[in-house]
This record gives C-alpha cells, structure tokens and sequence, in this order.
C-alpha cells in the first residue's frame, strides 16, 4: 500500500491507494483532484488551488500536462458515472448525481481551457 501526503496551507491530506500504476500520472492526478476540490468555491478560488496543487506536485514530482490532466478528467468522470450506473442501477438519485458530476467536470473543462490551455 502507499499513500500522496498534501499540505495545502492549514489541511493535511493523507491519501491511500491500494495499488500502484505505472506510466502515465495523469489518471492519479485526476482522481486527486476530483476529490479534494472544494466544489462550493468560486472559479477563482478553484484557479488557485489548481495553481498550488500543480506546484506542489512539481516540487515533488514530474512535470505533468494539462492537455494530457484534461483528458484524464474526463475519463475519470466517465468512469466514475459507468460504476455508478452498474452498481446501483440507473434511477432518480444516480441521475442526480451523474448530472451533478457532469455539471463539475464541465467547470473544471472551463476553468483548465480558460487558464491553463
């Protein structure tokens, strides 16, 4: 097992994976950001976390694409939907929060065309 530990001003998190991957980072950094983005902050305030997270990520890491990061998400996002729909069915509540997921996926696209493409 290993873990990504992240300081971000006064938050530490602690993320654990059960497996590794080897190659391309991008799917990682995807799941990373998908879950510790604060979704209720503004598109500015998102810009800034992306900013910090991307430089600590390099501090420690790779270089990473955003290009390649923007393609990840959306598989990401995609994934996620799929193994929602196959375990719990397709019914009101996982419609509401596939909407949900497809209207957060479409903010990040914005905000990495925007600012980082």
């Amino acid at each position: 097992m290993c873990g990504i530990c992240y300081l971000i001003k006064t938050k530490f998190i602690l993320l654990i994976f059960g497996e590794v991957r080897k190659g391309n980072n991008h799917f990682d950094i995807s799941a990373v950001i998908s879950s510790c983005i604060d979704w209720n902050k503004s598109e500015n305030e998102l810009i800034t976390s992306l900013i910090d997270f991307r430089n600590g990520y390099l501090s420690n890491f790779k270089a990473f694409n955003w290009n390649v990061l923007k393609e990840s998400l959306a598989l990401w996002f995609t994934r996620g939907i799929l193994a929602l729909f196959i375990n719990n069915g397709v019914n009101e509540a996982t419609s509401n929060y596939v909407e949900l997921t497809i209207r957060r996926k479409t903010k990040l696209d914005r905000i990495l065309k925007n600012n980082f493409l």
